[in-house]
């Protein structure tokens, strides 16, 4: 599964900033659901809890992020870099996890299908 980043952030500026932040506030949900996931691999404890860092960093700026969308300072010049943390973690298994979270988001969005 490969998410292009420069479509993903040229969808993200063609949504409304309602849709920008329904969107982000459904990423924040699906990557806390990710750590759970992670959480409960049988990796060993030390991988483990760099999944979890790296997914909460993804967390953090997505938030953040949100965070602007809502208060009415939302600057879009900054969803390349949200975006490319979101979807370009290190860990394989986190990529994976922040790549469903994604496109569960998107599919919700699109009115599609989230399953």
């Amino acid at each position: 599964m490969s998410i292009a980043l420069e479509s993903e952030v040229n969808w993200l500026q063609s949504l409304s900033a309602a849709d920008r932040a329904r969107f982000f506030a459904s990423l924040s949900h699906g990557l806390t659901v990710a750590v759970r996931v992670l959480c409960h691999s049988d990796a060993d404890a030390k991988e483990a809890l760099e999944a979890v860092r790296q997914l909460n960093e993804a967390h953090h700026r997505v938030a953040g992020y949100l965070t602007h969308i809502q208060g009415g300072s939302e600057d879009t010049a900054w969803l390349r870099a949200v975006t490319s943390y979101a979807i370009t973690p290190e860990l394989p298994a986190v990529r994976q996890q922040a790549h469903q979270a994604w496109q569960h988001a998107r599919a919700l969005i699109e009115g599609g299908s989230a399953a």
